[in-house]
């Protein structure tokens, strides 16, 4: 009993510590070095308990990330030969160890915990966002140095009207309550309180606040996925109401901006760059310019491994990343890794209990987006990003070995 305590209570502190920490734009830039510091140390004590029932899910991580480990040795070195060797360095390198221990760490610490601690404090978690959210959009006259001392940078003026939150980066916000609402968005079914219905509107509304494409995207995939996995007649109904709408929607694509035009909205401004003139998009053409970018430097170099740790590239989605860093087998292998982790979802939710059924409908639709969601950027790799990541695969594993010892 005592140890069930402390690890309810070392999950609540480190979970929120390390998605509150402040970021200090202002000293460290768009670096979040400082964040990977705090999650290995956080993440080290529980390794001291380590007491797993080992099962295919952790075989599977244990596999991906060390063959992600291996890839980035001649990565390394060559970089080596013309960077000094630093912190970032080191912890770039040493980055899919990280992440497997911190994968390690949150397994060990939530087993005992239950789903109903868990969901608590995301709830909080979320009411916390949402009120920040709102000061940091509609207030930020009145805070801005608060703000920009603790998490957003103040030069990127293209950001003041988004809520960033606590993560600096529309992408990284977006991903974070995405994630969150794949898990309240099956929640429903179990529990329809009034504040779990709050907290799923308010995940849902804070994606749109970061006015992330990717992740809005994301987002009205998984309703869609999840209209499919749904039991409730009711939902598929709402769900191929919203699914006409979008076709309606595209069908007259011109009246829509042309009537949203007048809120003077970036956000609809780059969307509609987007979908109408994609050639003139610049998020989408830089993006496709560093995948080619990756993959030329990797096919004339070694299309076996990567070329590089990526420190000082501007490579944005998974795929230039991976492919810069890793190689072409890296790439093949997060594909391969999403397959079986959604094959292993699926097993679980054939449980006899109806939480860790519906908690695995959820990561199911998490892992299955994985790709999708990580157009924007390698968060799964990134900060606090890849904390909340590792919680999802400590989650998978939970509820996988939980619906084979029922």
């Amino acid at each position: 009993m005592f140890v069930h305590n402390v690890k309810d209570k070392y999950f609540t502190l480190s979970f929120l510590a390390i998605l509150l920490f402040p970021l200090f734009p202002n000293i460290m830039g768009s670096s979040q070095v400082h964040i990977n510091v705090l999650v290995l140390l956080v993440s080290i004590l529980p390794l001291f308990f380590v007491k797993i029932r080992i099962n295919k899910v952790h075989i599977s991580l244990l596999c991906y990330f060390t063959l992600c480990q291996l890839l980035l040795i001649p990565s390394a070195i060559n970089d080596l030969s013309n960077k000094d060797v630093g912190l970032s360095m080191i912890t770039s390198f040493l980055r899919p160890l990280l992440i497997y221990i911190t994968y390690l760490s949150l397994v060990v610490i939530i087993d005992n915990v239950s789903l109903e601690k868990i969901f608590s404090i995301l709830k909080v978690f979320v009411i916390i966002s949402i009120t920040y959210a709102f000061i940091e959009i509609f207030l930020l006259d009145y805070v801005k140095q608060l703000i920009f001392t603790l998490y957003k940078r103040e030069h990127r003026e293209n950001l003041y009207n988004v809520a960033t939150t606590f993560f600096g980066t529309s992408y990284y916000s977006g991903y974070v309550y995405f994630s969150i609402f794949t898990l309240f968005l099956t929640r429903l079914e179990l529990d329809k309180n009034k504040s779990t219905i709050f907290v799923t509107i308010a995940s849902l509304l804070l994606v749109f606040l970061s006015q992330s494409k990717m992740l809005i995207l994301a987002v009205l995939l998984a309703i869609l996925i999840y209209g499919y996995l749904s039991n409730s007649k009711a939902f598929k109904v709402i769900v191929t109401i919203m699914l006409f709408s979008i076709l309606l929607l595209l069908l007259n694509l011109e009246s829509f901006f042309n009537y949203v035009e007048k809120y003077d909205l970036g956000f609809f401004r780059s969307l509609k760059t987007l979908l109408m003139y994609s050639s003139e998009s610049n998020t989408l053409n830089f993006r496709i310019e560093q995948i080619e970018y990756a993959t030329s430097l990797v096919f004339n170099s070694n299309v076996i491994t990567g070329v590089g740790l990526a420190q000082d590239e501007m490579l944005e989605s998974w795929i230039a990343l991976f492919m810069y860093r890793y190689g072409l087998i890296g790439v093949f292998s997060f594909i391969i890794l999403c397959f079986y982790l959604s094959r292993y979802c699926l097993v679980a939710m054939n449980a006899d209990k109806n939480n860790v059924r519906l908690l695995s409908k959820s990561i199911f639709i998490w892992v299955m987006l994985l790709p999708v969601s990580q157009l924007s950027s390698a968060m799964i790799e990134t900060s606090k990003m890849s904390y909340l990541s590792s919680f999802f695969f400590a989650l998978l594993t939970i509820t996988y070995d939980r619906s084979k010892h029922e």
